[in-house]
């Protein structure tokens, strides 16, 4: 999870430490670390987003996965989903947005670890909130029971992480909203 700061035109001031990308109407940086701190020129034309991405799979015995939804438990449209290059256990989706939901689970011989996580930030200032909502070890057979109800919003997208960190070679996302851009 990084944050972008996106500047609403064509022609981006300089900034310190910002590498623009010019697309059509406006200019985005690269991915900056959650906690990056810019000075920005007193203009009204720049907002923060944050980017994430939908990674992981499965080896033998072991495997990891993150999973990004809404704050409401849905699935989210990626902005750009590889089909080539190396996929084996990489990044599979691209998402973009102001609050997301981060679903991290691994495993050893099916004993997960699985966290849920928070994210949300201002637009206005690129501060921050990251919070984590539930940690837990589990063997395989106590994943689905052991969900607190105050998840169980989210029942399906840690089902989807489940699945993909023990999805040998995983090449696709397991956990998006049909119609991304297929680039």
């Amino acid at each position: 999870m990084e944050k972008q700061l996106v500047y609403k035109g064509e022609n981006p001031p300089q900034v310190d430490g910002i590498d623009w990308t010019v697309l059509k109407g406006h200019a985005v940086s690269q991915p900056l670390a959650l906690d990056a701190v810019v000075n920005l020129p007193s203009q009204n034309s720049f907002f923060w987003r944050l980017h994430a991405e939908e990674c992981g799979g499965g080896w033998t015995n072991t495997g990891r996965a993150t999973i990004i939804c809404s704050p409401k438990g849905e699935a989210l449209k990626p902005y750009r989903i590889p089909r080539s290059g190396p996929l084996a256990c990489g990044e599979h989706a691209f998402f973009v947005g102001a609050s997301f939901v981060k679903i991290r689970v691994s495993h050893h011989r099916r004993d997960f670890d699985i966290g849920v996580w928070l994210f949300a930030i201002n637009p206005d200032t690129g501060s921050v909130l990251a919070r984590e909502l539930w940690k837990a070890s589990l063997p395989e057979e106590n994943v689905l029971e052991s969900i607190p109800n105050k998840l169980s919003k989210y029942v399906e997208a840690i089902k989807a992480a489940v699945a993909k960190a023990t999805c040998y070679h995983c090449r696709e996302p397991h956990f998006i909203k049909e119609g991304g851009n297929n680039k």
